[in-house]
């Protein structure tokens, strides 16, 4: 009896304490408490808002990345002879890229990974512009601050082949000139 009285007693002394408190502070605070949930629900609500829209700007740019990662060819220039001017040329799979093959719509980059070739100066196409093997639909042209070309390949439907000149210097700055070809399947 004595025991069950005083867990009452004492139930009794702190809920009757907790809602004086409750009561004390509900008349105290309402307004600024609801400000405070309001603030706070538009806190979460842009904290959400800003969450989903840098989620779509990380799939954009993993899609434009994987579209230019897929739709790049590299051609790269692994040694050069100075007394000819020729430019040995290989793909990624390590082939030779004299007569580089690849589908339209792509884009090609020439790489230099030779310490024989300092530069590139030009890439000319050698087709005449009113002959129908025109494969370039941006020239190639060097990129900011890189020893790299990059070329823009047409969209086209059927075989085109076009005959290219790459301008090259080498260590000590003599002028050389080589001639691959480019060929451009249609895509499927």
């Amino acid at each position: 009896e004595n025991k069950a009285y005083k867990i009452i007693t004492v139930r009794s002394f702190y809920s009757k304490r907790k809602s004086i408190l409750v009561k004390y502070s509900a008349e105290r605070s309402t307004a600024s408490t609801q400000e405070r949930i309001n603030n706070s629900f538009i806190s979460k609500i842009f904290f959400m808002k800003s969450f989903v829209h840098f989620k779509n700007q990380i799939v954009i740019f993993c899609m434009i990345l994987f579209t230019q990662l897929t739709s790049c060819e590299v051609i790269r220039v692994t040694d050069a002879y100075t007394s000819s001017g020729k430019l040995i040329l290989k793909d990624k799979k390590g082939n030779s890229a004299d007569t580089f093959i690849t589908t339209s719509g792509k884009t090609v980059k020439w790489k230099i990974e030779t310490h024989v070739v300092k530069s590139f100066k030009n890439m000319p196409p050698k087709t005449d512009k009113s002959d129908n093997q025109i494969v370039f639909k941006k020239m190639p042209h060097k990129k900011f601050l890189s020893k790299t070309f990059k070329g823009k390949l047409i969209k086209t439907e059927t075989i085109k082949r076009e005959e290219y000149s790459i301008e090259w210097k080498d260590q000590l700055d003599s002028s050389h000139t080589y001639d691959p070809l480019i060929q451009v399947n249609p895509r499927g």
